[in-house]
């Protein structure tokens, strides 16, 4: 049988393991669950892909974006894995030949959506199916108190309670705090899971952060990037309007595209093609562009105005650099990105009285989703956010055209205290622009790494320590 190491380069033409990666391994190869926190674009993927090999049977992964999973399974695919992804994309038949396969264990990996483990007919695949192993990708999306709550991601632990042989299971994550993190352990059931923590640490990004007000700040994004090195780059815009703003200014000066959850799939594929080429050199984007996407070479991420949390901040400053060279992360902000955020929260987030006045609705009797969009004084757009919230926080259940009241006692006070989180959450950003210490070391304290004496020495505040010191 070969080692590890031999594996390693057999399989995947590496050469050698990564700092917390062959640990990691070992755990899940000797059955341990493992909770893993790490920087996207650090090899998280390898940790559960090359134990799934050793351990025999089909690696379950779950993931919350069908393009990630469709990436995952191109790259397996180029290596010479048998992998599939099961998915509302696919059309009927290949869904169906995807669960034969399993079946027959003849996938190495098959990835899925947190909802696909409440459908009937992949329960019944998944009870007769020897797993090697479940990889939770973007755990964080469990934990209400993660900046990206995803209430389907609660339907795992239930899910996979239907096969026979309890597998080791893997949660990653890039912007777990520790408070998420022990949020995760309890909502996946994880055994005494070995926890490994490579922390947000990158040594070849330098943050600068400039209070600007909104006015100002195409003046200071076309000055950023009129250096061709400074280029290829990344806009985050805190608004599709904004996003189309900044488009449109740099259009007629450098090769600009943009990128929102507003345009059509075909176009964003299009887009993120083009600047995967360099056909596009700059692409403006809101947080759309987020999970899955791997550009190694962009060489400047800017945030026209505050992120709404220092997780939505670290997670897209960290697509900077990842071929290893110099980078920089540029923040412009000021106060009035404070006010924006409460608006948008406001937007976001029904009031209590709404959401009770939906529950009192359905209390006596279940009703039709058509009807309650009439009796409700809301506009769609609001029926939809309240009808999401409602389901997704355990106060109501869905039956087909029907919404049934399903009351869960603490929903009130979780749906509360997670509106207050994330108005905390985006006066920690204003707070972090606003210091003077290592902005680096600021992360990395707030993921739970303890640095208290380092220094990134390129930061805006490091370097101006510096200078000061030499002056």
């Amino acid at each position: 049988m070969m080692s590890l190491h031999e594996m390693l380069k057999e399989k995947f033409g590496l050469e050698r393991f990564q700092g917390y990666q062959q640990a990691t391994c070992e755990a899940l190869i000797n059955g341990e669950d493992v909770i893993l926190i790490a920087p996207t674009g650090s090899g998280k993927s390898l940790c559960y892909q090359l134990p799934g090999l050793v351990r025999k049977g089909t690696a379950l992964v779950i993931s919350p974006l069908i393009s990630l999973m469709n990436d995952q399974v191109a790259k397996l695919r180029t290596l010479g894995f048998r992998a599939a992804s099961l998915n509302s994309g696919n059309n009927h038949l290949l869904n169906w030949q995807i669960l034969i396969a399993c079946s027959e264990q003849k996938l190495d990996f098959l990835f899925v959506t947190p909802e696909r483990l409440k459908e009937k007919n992949f329960s019944e695949v998944l009870r007769n199916t020897p797993v090697a192993l479940v990889a939770v990708d973007e755990a964080h999306c469990i934990s209400e108190w993660g900046h990206d709550f995803r209430p389907e991601y609660r339907l795992i632990k239930k899910g996979l309670s239907v096969i026979t042989k309890k597998p080791p299971i893997i949660a990653l994550s890039a912007t777990a705090t520790p408070h998420v993190q022990q949020d995760i352990i309890g909502q996946l059931g994880l055994n005494a899971p070995r926890k490994f923590t490579a922390g947000f640490w990158r040594e070849n990004i330098a943050i600068k952060i400039l209070e600007t007000p909104p006015e100002h700040r195409l003046d200071l994004i076309l000055e950023v990037l009129s250096t061709p090195s400074a280029r290829p780059a990344i806009i985050y815009a805190v608004s599709r309007r904004e996003c189309e703003l900044w488009a449109e200014g740099l259009r007629g000066k450098i090769k600009a595209g943009l990128y929102h959850a507003g345009l059509e799939a075909y176009e964003l594929i299009k887009t993120h093609k083009s600047f995967l080429r360099g056909d596009i050199e700059v692409l403006s984007a809101t947080a759309a562009f987020g999970m899955g996407i791997d550009t190694p070479n962009v060489r400047t991420i800017i945030h026209a105005g505050l992120p709404s949390s220092i997780e939505q901040y670290s997670q897209e400053i960290g697509r900077a650099g990842r071929d290893g060279g110099l980078s920089q992360a540029i923040l412009l902000y000021s106060r009035r990105d404070l006010y924006f955020h409460e608006m948008l929260i406001g937007m976001r987030y029904p009031s209590i009285k709404v959401l009770k006045d939906f529950e009192a609705l359905i209390d006596v009797q279940p009703k039709k989703i058509s009807e309650l969009a009439r009796l409700l004084p809301l506009e769609p757009s609001e029926f939809e956010r309240a009808t999401q919230i409602l389901l997704g926080y355990g106060a109501a259940r869905r039956n087909g055209q029907y919404i049934v009241k399903a009351p869960i006692s603490e929903w009130e006070k979780i749906y509360a205290a997670r509106v207050i989180k994330k108005t905390e959450d985006a006066l920690r950003v204003y707070r972090f622009s606003e210091t003077d210490r290592c902005r680096m070391n600021e992360i990395s304290k707030y993921f739970g790494n303890d640095a208290p004496n380092r220094s990134c020495k390129i930061c805006d505040n490091c370097l101006t320590r510096h200078l000061s010191l030499v002056v």
